[in-house]
């Protein structure tokens, strides 16, 4: 069940659900009603590393945000953003300058602000915090606003499977990534799912992508999703077995991957899974503007509250190259799938 909507009173925090269907670029959002816009509520944003123009999730975090400032019409007195250095020290300064300056809501962008989002969150109980791309700060005063990445997974799967030529595909991803034995049995029965010859397999990559893919490649896999976005070494090699007549394809992850945000995405890229940050970021800021707060239960046992963005809701999407008629029509069972099975994954 859907759990119910309700607000933000005597700064209690409760629960706050948002209903909608969406797939692709097609989405509808219910939002609960409206209360007045309170005039005196400031909103801070702390970006990762590069700040804007990154073309990564900075930026596509900020669209939202410019979204929701052009709709309410919000002066620059209402809005803070900065954007760290990169240092555990010095992203722990800015989350504790931002709450001592009194914003009420205090959003952080990338997982590595969860320690400090954590901390200042303890130190500041009578403020709202968030941090978009992480579900593990367990605070009752932080929403984590995250993105079921096995969704994404399962529909790589699918697209790889009936892309390959081969029958042999690939997951790769990084070895820090602590969702990726997740991800990886997605992407299995995601490829599963639309062919039972296929022959999946899955690397947790320590260092050194491009060893790994020129691996793979040598033998006989055609067809590679990757979550790896430590740097763009990945893509670069297959970019340059491409160059040597090799066949390889690529399905990325956007906007985490940077590198993928061309205005002439390469052909060798036939599909990408999108994470929607700046709807967070819209839906973040309005409840804060009408006094409301986005609890929704994430993992109660841990206590992590917030929102995890599904197909569903209009959180993810999935962008394909191909124009076939028979792997679109593959890729809409499998979207068929996740819209009844996404939770399961």
């Amino acid at each position: 069940m859907k759990h119910l909507v309700s607000y933000l009173a005597a700064k209690r925090f409760r629960n706050f659900t948002i209903a909608a269907i969406a797939f692709a670029l097609s989405i509808s959002t219910t939002y609960p009603a409206k209360a007045a816009i309170d005039p005196s509520v400031r909103i801070a944003i702390a970006y990762d590393v590069g700040g804007l123009g990154d073309g990564g999730v900075n930026d596509a975090a900020a669209i939202g945000l410019k979204a929701v400032q052009q709709k309410f019409h919000l002066s620059s007195l209402a809005m803070r953003e900065v954007v760290t250095t990169g240092t555990p020290a010095d992203r722990e300064a800015r989350i504790k300058f931002l709450a001592k300056a009194g914003y009420n809501l205090i959003i952080a962008v990338g997982h590595d602000y969860s320690a400090a989002i954590l901390k200042t969150a303890q130190n500041y109980p009578e403020q709202q915090f968030a941090i978009l791309g992480d579900s593990s700060v367990s605070a009752a005063n932080v929403s984590d606003m995250d993105f079921s990445t096995p969704e994404l997974a399962f529909m790589a799967g699918a697209l790889a499977a009936a892309s390959s030529s081969s029958g042999k595909i690939a997951m790769l991803g990084s070895a820090q990534d602590g969702g990726f034995e997740r991800d990886q049995r997605a992407f299995i029965a995601g490829a599963t799912y639309i062919s039972a010859k296929v022959k999946p397999s899955s690397i947790a990559i320590p260092s050194n992508a491009p060893f790994y893919v020129k691996g793979l490649v040598a033998q006989g896999v055609d067809t590679i999703y990757s979550t790896w976005n430590i740097n763009s070494d990945l893509f670069t090699s297959v970019a340059g077995l491409v160059l040597a007549k090799k066949k390889v394809a690529l399905i990325g992850v956007t906007p985490d991957q940077y590198f993928l945000n061309s205005k002439l995405p390469p052909a060798f890229l036939i599909g990408t899974g999108n994470k929607n940050y700046g709807l967070a970021i819209s839906q973040l800021v309005e409840s804060a503007l009408n006094n409301q707060t986005i609890t929704n239960v994430i993992d109660e046992p841990r206590g992590i509250f917030g929102m995890r963005y599904r197909f569903s809701d209009g959180g993810l999407s999935f962008t394909v190259k191909s124009t076939s008629p028979l792997i679109m029509k593959k890729l809409s069972l499998a979207r068929t799938y996740i819209l009844k099975n996404g939770a399961k994954l």
